[in-house]
C-alpha cells in the first residue's frame, strides 16, 4: 500500500539525508565562528587591562592645559601628565620646521650639527606662518598645539631657547599668499614668532631661512 505522505511525483516528503548535512554544517560553522568572536572579545579585554594598568592614574583633565598670555602665568595650569617623565633627559632647544619631505633632512642633520642631538622638534605645515597668524581659517589650531608644544619642552626637557626654521618655494606659504616668491616675508613671520616667545617665556628665539640646496642662514635673532 502507498504511503499517505508521498508527493506527486513519488518522493517522499520530510527532511532528506542531504538536508540533515547542510544543518549540521551550518551549525558546525555557527559555533566556530562565536568561538572566534569569543577569543578576540577576550583577547581584546586583556590588552586593555595590561595597558590602563600601567598608566598612572591622572586625576586632572586635558582642560588643564592653557596658554599662557603673559609671563606671569606661564606654565602655571599644565596638566601634570607632563610631569611623568620629567628630568629623564635634557633638550637645549625646541626647533620648528616644515613638513616638506625635501627639507626634512637638511633641517635634522643642521639641527644636529649645531646642538648635538639634543633638541625637541616640532613640525608643522608653513612652520612659523600659521603659528603666527592663528586666526588663517584653514589652520586655525596650529598655534594652540605649537605653544603646548613649548611648554611641555620647558616644563619636560628645561630647554634654553626655541629655534624656527622657515625655507623656500614653501606650500604652505603658497596656499596663503598664492606665491612664495618673497623672502622676506618669512623673515617678517619669523621675527614675530621670536618677539611671541621673549613675550611668553622670556627664552632666546633664533629665525633660520633653508635654502632648497640644504643652506641655512640665521636671518632673525631676539634675545
Amino acid at each position: 500500500m502507498r504511503s499517505s505522505y508521498s508527493s506527486k511525483n513519488g518522493q517522499p516528503y520530510g527532511i532528506s539525508g542531504n538536508d540533515i548535512v547542510y544543518v549540521v554544517l551550518f551549525i558546525v560553522l555557527t559555533a566556530v565562528v562565536l568561538g572566534i568572536l569569543i577569543v578576540l572579545v577576550l583577547e581584546y579585554c586583556n590588552n586593555a587591562t595590561l595597558f590602563t594598568s600601567n598608566v598612572p592614574a591622572i586625576t586632572s583633565n586635558s582642560k588643564d592645559v592653557t596658554i599662557p598670555t603673559n609671563k606671569s602665568d606661564t606654565l602655571s595650569t599644565i596638566n601634570p601628565a607632563t610631569e611623568l617623565y620629567a628630568d629623564t633627559h635634557k633638550a637645549t632647544v625646541l626647533v620648528l620646521g616644515c613638513i616638506d619631505y625635501r627639507l626634512i633632512d637638511y633641517l635634522v642633520n643642521n639641527m644636529m650639527e649645531r646642538y648635538d642631538q639634543h633638541f625637541d622638534l616640532v613640525v608643522l605645515a608653513g612652520s612659523e606662518l600659521f603659528v603666527v597668524d592663528s586666526s588663517y581659517k584653514y589652520f586655525p589650531s596650529f598655534s594652540v598645539t605649537f605653544f603646548e608644544n613649548v611648554q611641555i619642552a620647558i616644563k619636560l626637557h628645561h630647554i634654553q631657547r626655541v629655534v624656527a626654521v622657515s625655507h623656500e618655494d614653501c606650500g604652505a606659504y603658497k596656499v596663503k599668499y598664492g606665491d612664495d616668491d618673497d623672502k622676506q616675508r618669512h623673515v617678517d613671520n619669523l621675527e614675530l614668532l621670536g618677539n611671541m616667545i621673549k613675550d611668553k617665556y622670556t627664552l632666546p628665539f633664533d629665525g633660520h631661512y633653508l635654502s632648497l640646496d640644504g643652506t641655512m642662514e640665521q636671518v632673525v635673532l631676539v634675545e
